[in-house]
Order: structure tokens, then C-alpha cells, then sequence
């Protein structure tokens, strides 16, 4: 008889951005990798903040998985400007207004990102907050327009080349909530997922 392996949650979190020097949504991916929650198996990776460069880091790291492919696609990124969580719902696949740089000086406008349509998670997403019951949850239709919106769209659609459903989980800076409060928040999401 074969053994069933656990979950596999692959997790994405971003690297140091205009005055972001440590990004909370890495070491919360970080912590995750190192230490998984009971009977999951989590593989992250740190993403540059760049429109460009990202997705490929991205599509790295899936195929060194290969042939095993993950159960949640999982990105996490920080709200410079919130002070609790949100749940993504969407992507859009035009950027071209956003002219806030990335960590390589481009624009979405002048990263010719028309990535085609609007994605969507196949999660049900608030029937996921009204179980968290988190403080400080709201859901969102706006992903932000910059690289974290980017890399939402393209986690969305690896998930649909890989049959497998992907989150997108903007979190607060650590000044606002530490970094074991988020993880804590992060791992909850993760087993509400895995457990529907």
C-alpha cells in the first residue's frame, strides 16, 4: 500500500520595495517553509518585486516540484498601508495604469503588461472570512495594481493550467501586526483551504 503525501501548499511572499526593507509577506513564507503546519508539506519562495522578473521565478520553482504539483497556490504581499488582512478576488489582466516603479525601475505601463482577461479565484472567498472570523478582514476586488496584482493574475492562471485553486493575501506592515500573529492568520487560511 502507498503512503498518501500531505498537502502541498506552494507560497510566494516578496522581497524589499521602495521603503519596504523588510517585507513581513517573506518571512511569513519563510516561517511557513520552515516550520509547516501539522501534515502539510509548504514550499516557498521570495519574489523580486519586479513585473518582469517575478513570474519566472515563479515558474521556476513550480518546475523543480515537478512531477508533483500543489494542492493551493498561495501569494502573499504586503499593504503598506492597511493594518489588517485582505483576501484578494480578483486580478486584472491590464496594468497599464499603474506607474508606481518596481525594485528594476519599470512601470506597468512600460512592461507591456496586457495579460489578457480579468482572473478570479475559485475560492469561495467569504464563505473563507466568515469562518476565519479574523479581526481586521475584508475582502477586496482590488488588487492594488502594481507587481502584486501581476503576480495574483499569474499564480490565477497557473492554477487553471494546473487545475488547482490560488489566493492572493495582502498582509500589514509587522509595525501593525507582528510577524507570528500573521503567520498565525496565514496557516489558518491555509487549512480552512485545504480542509474544503
Amino acid at each position: 500500500m502507498q503512503a498518501t503525501s500531505a498537502p502541498l501548499v506552494f507560497v510566494t511572499g516578496f522581497g524589499s520595495f521602495e521603503e519596504v526593507e523588510d517585507n513581513p509577506s517573506a518571512a511569513v513564507a519563510r516561517r511557513l517553509s520552515a516550520a509547516p503546519p501539522a501534515g502539510v508539506e509548504i514550499r516557498s519562495t521570495v519574489l523580486p518585486v519586479s513585473f518582469v522578473r517575478a513570474p519566472g521565478v515563479i515558474d521556476e520553482a513550480l518546475a523543480e516540484l515537478a512531477p508533483r504539483v500543489p494542492d493551493l497556490l498561495l501569494g502573499l504581499g504586503v499593504d503598506k498601508k492597511s493594518t489588517g488582512y485582505r483576501l484578494e478576488l480578483q486580478a486584472r489582466g491590464r496594468l497599464a495604469g499603474a506607474e508606481r516603479q518596481d525594485v528594476d525601475g519599470a512601470v506597468a505601463s512600460g512592461a507591456t503588461l496586457d495579460l489578457g482577461a480579468d482572473l478570479r479565484t475559485e475560492l469561495d472567498v467569504a464563505a473563507l472570512a466568515r469562518v476565519l472570523q479574523a479581526e481586521a478582514l475584508c475582502l477586496s476586488e482590488d488588487a492594488g495594481g502594481y507587481v502584486c496584482e501581476r503576480i495574483y493574475h499569474h499564480l490565477l492562471a497557473r492554477g487553471r493550467e494546473l487545475e488547482r485553486p490560488a489566493l492572493f493575501v495582502h498582509v500589514p506592515p509587522s509595525a501593525c501586526r507582528s510577524v507570528a500573529e500573521q503567520t498565525r492568520f496565514v496557516t489558518a487560511v491555509i487549512a480552512q483551504v485545504l480542509a474544503d
